[in-house]
């Protein structure tokens, strides 16, 4: 019998256990909820932020002595819970004027709280705006140290024409961002149309390790945009009360009021910190502290936390592995058949033409992990009686492995990646390798075809079949890596048209790289499919996705003059719309009529599969061309522009009528043939 037990075990249910992380507790930092026992008083704004700093208040800054930040403990509105809020008012008579409160966290607040293993940072708040007779707006903004780097917060006024669709009150959520055109304060038009007069519960939920900003309204995700902020600090945490003068009357303003409870500034953190993924394995014995596979050691140091504290001991392994359902490579009968374990594969060769290969796994057991993907139900996770291939992908492309029509019984199909290196190759990490699994084709009997992309050459794949609830029997599977489709290829080139289309990636497709003649961004652009277009004008030509508002839509897009040939590139982008949902890309340049472009579309990285709203905008005819001057006729004058241009010229030529590069006796005879006046 073959047994192995690894350091780094993976969990049987990946899609579950490793893939989960471990259980979090939300700790606050500080909060405010401005009532009587936080020793807030009515008139005044002192009061306590919690117990971690009781020393912490407030900081008012204001343009004029009209305007306040004072506690309410009665008076409507009702406070959004307990007995207090703050209430905020600006007035003066110039415009723009504010009033701020704000509180800076000390150093310690984020130190301790990264010790402690925080993942997440929140900064909440409810706000209420009521209906204003002279416009004003409240924002709500987490700054780092430095009190001018945005992470997250909120924008609330009545409507402007900042953003299209807004109707009544709008409420932008605003960051620090990455632009086209550097980096500075970004407002986001993907916010939400509220009503006045109401509580609105708002909170910027941020990522400490990927810097992804998550803003909700109301419970509800409004956006959420990738890497909006960085660094560990958190700083300034401010309220800021508007008044805005839009009239020429400035005697008698009357104030802008808003409502703030609720002020809080937490994080999330792991209940066992202990619990990552480079702690020692959770099925074998290890002084150190935890174990790799977070959920299971939540788990285990949640019933004997010694496990946490002090080490991983055989009482903590002896717990985990009923508890956590940990797999444990065990291969009980090695050589029937001959392919009856993972780690004694039948080696194969596999190309894009498929080939067969016999199998009877009568007498085969059970070696590989369960397997949820497959689908069958929670009922059948098993891949039951398996048998192996293994071979080395010879190019990228897509996998095909099936017995579908070609089998006995009710079987399964799964496959693994397990690198390029077989010396480090370990039976106990399938789960990890695992890629692919198909349990049913239309074949009656149920038998399986699977295919997977992202095949990459250079590496060793494993193919498993085995049966459904115990099945087993004999059949012949077939295995082929088709390379990538070519995007190129006419069957795959999309012929653009002029306005919209809709490009929607697939992951079989491969990347196309631009190389050094596109200097907006370094890389691939990801699942590139190609669009041929043939413009009828000479000009400016657009190629975008602006109108992308919501989805996978973080495109990018290059042009060129030969397909897939980086070294025809002539313009690229990534991220240029402005003012459009985030990351949308918009390509400008001057295009040459009957000139065939071709634009690769594809995803920032390999996860963006669109679809993408692609609209090609082309340069437009002028309706009388040989009109050179423009002035409506075509005489002498034109034809003295065009003798003045007479031989090679290079685009943009307006005296080149046929676009040939040339002035010539084809471009004269267009001229004469439109001599006159100029249709209207």
């Amino acid at each position: 019998m073959i047994s192995i037990k690894s350091l780094a075990c993976l969990a049987v249910l990946t899609a579950t256990a490793a893939g989960t992380a471990s259980a979090q507790v939300t700790t606050t930092m500080v909060g405010a909820g401005f009532e009587a026992s936080q020793g807030y008083t009515a008139g005044s704004i002192a009061g306590q932020f919690g117990t971690a700093y009781p020393t912490l208040t407030w900081t008012l800054t204001s343009a004029t002595t009209t305007a306040t930040s004072l506690v309410q403990l009665s008076g409507t509105p009702a406070p959004a819970t307990g007995s207090g809020k703050l209430k905020m008012t600006s007035q003066s008579s110039t415009a723009g004027n504010t009033q701020s409160a704000y509180v800076t966290l000390p150093a310690a607040a984020t130190t301790n709280a990264v010790a402690a293993g925080a993942s997440e940072f929140t900064y909440s708040a409810k706000v209420y705006l009521p209906t204003q007779v002279d416009p004003g707006a409240i924002a709500l903004r987490m700054y780092d140290a430095t009190g001018t780097h945005i992470l997250g917060g909120f924008y609330l006024q009545p409507v402007t024409n900042n953003c299209a669709g807004a109707t009544t009150y709008w409420l932008w959520p605003t960051s620090w961002a990455t632009t086209s055109s550097g980096t500075g304060n970004k407002i986001w038009c993907s916010g939400a149309n509220v009503s006045p007069d109401q509580w609105l519960s708002l909170s910027v939920k941020w990522n400490r390790e990927t810097g992804d900003t998550t803003w909700t309204l109301n419970g509800a995700d409004l956006l959420t945009i990738p890497g909006a902020a960085a660094g560990d600090n958190l700083g300034i945490q401010a309220i800021t009360s508007y008044r805005y003068l839009f009239t020429a009357d400035s005697a008698n303003l009357t104030p802008c009021i808003s409502y703030v409870d609720d002020f809080a500034v937490t994080y999330q953190a792991p209940a066992f910190p202990q619990c990552v993924p480079t702690a020692g394995a959770c099925d074998a014995v290890h002084a150190g502290k935890g174990c790799n596979i977070p959920s299971c050691c939540d788990q285990v140091c949640g019933f004997q936390t010694s496990c946490c504290d002090t080490s991983w001991d055989q009482s903590c392994v002896d717990i985990a592995i009923p508890t956590c359902g940990l797999f444990v490579y065990n291969c009980s009968n090695p050589n029937t058949p001959s392919n009856n374990c993972a780690i004694a594969p039948t080696v194969v060769t596999v190309t894009a033409v498929p080939s067969s290969y016999a199998f009877d796994t009568t007498l085969a057991t059970t070696d590989g992990p369960p397997q949820p993907e497959c689908g069958s139900g929670p009922g059948d996770t098993p891949v039951h009686k398996d048998v192996w291939w293994r071979f080395i992908a010879a190019t990228d492309g897509t996998l095909s492995a099936s017995n579908c029509f070609n089998g006995t019984f009710d079987s399964k199909i799964a496959a693994y990646d397990i690198g390029t290196n077989l010396a480090n190759f370990n039976p106990q990490l399938l789960p990890d390798y695992f890629i692919g699994c198909n349990e049913d084709c239309a074949d009656p009997l149920f038998t399986s075809d699977l295919s997977v992309g992202g095949i990459i050459g250079g590496h060793y794949y494993l193919v498993r079949l085995g049966g459904y609830a115990g099945a087993s029997g004999t059949g012949n599977i077939t295995l082929s890596v088709a390379p990538p489709p070519n995007p190129c290829d006419p069957a795959n080139l999309i012929n653009g048209v002029a306005g919209s289309q809709i490009v929607t990636l697939d992951t079989a497709y491969g990347d196309f790289t631009p190389g050094a003649l596109c200097t907006v961004f370094t890389g691939n652009v990801f699942n590139a499919k190609m669009i041929k277009f043939k413009p009828t004008a000479s000009g400016s030509m657009t190629v975008q996705n602006c109108a992308d508002t919501s989805g996978s839509v973080d495109a990018r897009i290059v042009a060129m003059t030969t397909c897939g040939d980086a070294a025809t590139v002539i313009a690229c982008d990534d991220d240029g719309c402005s003012g459009a949902a985030p990351y949308t890309s918009k390509l400008v340049f001057n295009a040459v009529a009957n000139q065939t472009y071709y634009f690769a579309v594809g995803g920032y990285d390999n996860t963006v599969t669109g679809p993408f709203n692609i609209e090609i905008l082309p340069p437009t005819a002028p309706p009388c061309p040989a009109d050179l001057n423009n002035d409506g006729v075509v005489n002498g004058a034109d034809l003295g522009l065009m003798l003045g241009s007479w031989g090679v010229c290079p685009a943009p030529c307006k005296a080149d009528l046929n676009h040939d590069g040339i002035v010539n006796g084809a471009d004269l005879g267009l001229l004469l043939g439109s001599w006159g006046v100029c249709p209207s």
